[in-house]
C-alpha cells in the first residue's frame, strides 16, 4: 500500500468512482499523475477492496416488495 495518506485518498478516490478495476484505474491515474511502482500499488488497492465481489441479492418476503438487477460486464 502507499505510505503517503493523501496518495492513499487520491487511488481510493480514483477506483471507488466506479470499482471499474486495476486497468481503468490505472488509465485515470496515468492521466494526471506519475508515480513509480503504480502497478504493484492499485493492485493491493484494487485487491483490498470488498465492494467489488458479486453478492447475491436476499429473497424477498413479499412479492414484489423489491426489485433488482445484477449487472456482468466484460463476459469472456
Amino acid at each position: 500500500m502507499p505510505t503517503s495518506l493523501l496518495l492513499h485518498e487520491l487511488m481510493s478516490s480514483i477506483h471507488d468512482d466506479g470499482h471499474e478495476g486495476i486497468q481503468h484505474t490505472l488509465h485515470q491515474l496515468h492521466w494526471d499523475f506519475h508515480m513509480p511502482n503504480h502497478r504493484n500499488v492499485v493492485q493491493d488497492l484494487i485487491g483490498s477492496c470488498s465492494v467489488g465481489l458479486l453478492m447475491p441479492f436476499l429473497v424477498p418476503q413479499v412479492v414484489w416488495a423489491n426489485i433488482g438487477m445484477d449487472f456482468i460486464e466484460a463476459l469472456p
